[in-house]
């Protein structure tokens, strides 16, 4: 390997927690700092001398930056949280990314550019990832309704007796679009309608990726990409230690797919987009080691997971905003210089059945090249890690197939 060019040397994710679940005692600090933890492990492993590798990665970690959409009530800077918790020195700035569903994936390309920089000439290293609990969003009073009665210009919108209502936070600031106020599950309604897909064909994606996850598992593929998590012991209940996922329904059928009613339309027996073919609401963390390619050299023996070639992204009316690939993809292959047909995988977010379909066929992807080892319909998309999530997948989907051009794949997040 040469000096240049920025690399993914150690990545890691926590097992995807299902709403209230398992993992829901932990807060999104507490499970990133854990799977910060065993990133710093995983890349020291087997070295010849790993408490010296070990401390030059931490003399020179420039930067931590997470992404995290739900921040309500959790404490100032949960990345910075994450980060003192993992035992990364006061002295590294770490730093949080709101960029909804993409926040985990965008936090990496921050790291690219950061380490792409004359500046970073004294660093060389950044951690970058995300970390989510969507399990411990709260509710809040509406904007309008704050309990602050000490002065305000809200203070007259209280009523001097009797109830308001709540407003659910994962909703307000994960779930529901900002501008054209419909839930997300109402833009992949949209997404099918535009390009005709059925209620059939959703269901039978939503099946696939729960197919392809469970023979990806028998086949220990995630053996290598996932940390366990620790919880603490919660009243009556024993600490665990968490290692598998927690939201893939291996007994998924089509027959159940189908009896299942549409989420996001007024007139049910119209929608097409369910509970069943669409990703779940979830907890989980995913981390990954950026270095410089200079840097390389202190790993002795070990060589990098990826390199990363590029990057793209792409904006488009909120209505549709599960086609955001389709434009990314193709600015990215433009960019770096690449065919379609040279690129041998694509991890895309499996938000919802009908986008992923609108996607492949738009771009001409063939299904054996898309989310090989399921996606987010099967695994669960904890919002502010999820992007960091299949980046994870990728890199080690890509050393298990053991291409000979470990960057010949293109990732994008919705």
């Amino acid at each position: 390997m040469n000096g240049s060019g920025v690399f993914i040397v150690s990545a890691l994710r926590s097992p995807i927690g299902r709403m209230s679940g398992c993992l829901s005692g932990l807060s999104a600090h507490q499970l990133g700092s854990q799977v910060i933890s065993s990133v710093l492990d995983n890349v020291v492993e087997n070295s010849t001398n790993p408490k010296e590798l070990k401390n030059h990665i931490m003399e020179h970690l420039e930067e931590v930056i997470l992404g995290q959409v739900l921040t309500t009530s959790t404490g100032q800077n949960p990345a910075r949280q994450a980060a003192i918790l993992a035992g990364i020195p006061y002295c590294v700035p770490a730093w949080s990314v709101n960029m909804m569903c993409g926040s985990g994936l965008k936090s990496v390309c921050l790291g690219f550019d950061r380490l792409s920089l004359p500046s970073s000439v004294d660093g060389g290293w950044i951690i970058a990832g995300g970390q989510e609990s969507m399990s411990q969003a709260p509710h809040a009073t509406p904007p309008r309704a704050c309990l602050r009665r000490a002065g305000g210009q809200n203070t007259s919108e209280l009523p001097n007796y009797g109830s308001f209502s709540l407003l659910d936070t994962i909703m307000n600031d994960a779930l529901m679009d900002a501008f054209c106020n419909l839930p997300m599950g109402g833009t992949a309604e949209n997404v099918a309608k535009r390009f005709g897909i059925s209620r059939e064909e959703q269901d039978l994606f939503a099946l696939r990726s729960q197919e392809k996850y469970a023979a990806a598992l028998k086949a220990g593929h995630f053996l290598n990409e996932i940390a366990p998590i620790k919880v603490p012991a919660i009243g009556k209940e024993a600490p665990k230690i968490i290692t598998t996922d927690e939201h893939p329904r291996p007994d998924t059928t089509l027959v159940k797919l189908s009896k299942l009613r549409p989420a996001f339309h007024e007139d049910t027996n119209h929608g097409t987009v369910t509970a069943g073919n669409a990703s779940g609401v979830n907890d989980g963390a995913a981390i990954l080691l950026l270095c410089r390619g200079d840097q390389l050299s202190k790993l002795g023996s070990r060589r990098p997971l990826a390199r990363i070639v590029g990057w793209h992204q792409a904006g488009l009316e909120p209505e549709l905003m599960g086609l955001g690939p389709i434009y990314a993809i193709r600015g990215l292959l433009s960019k770096i210089g690449w065919k379609m047909e040279s690129v041998d995988i694509f991890e895309i977010n499996e938000a919802f059945a009908s986008q992923c379909i609108a996607i492949a066929t738009e771009l001409c992807i063939l299904p054996e090249k898309l989310n090989i080892s399921g996606g987010a319909i099967a695994l669960g998309h904890p919002v502010g890690c999820s992007g960091a999530r299949i980046l994870v997948t990728l890199v080690h989907t890509l050393q298990r197939l053991c291409k000979i051009m470990m960057s010949m794949a293109v990732i994008i997040q919705l």
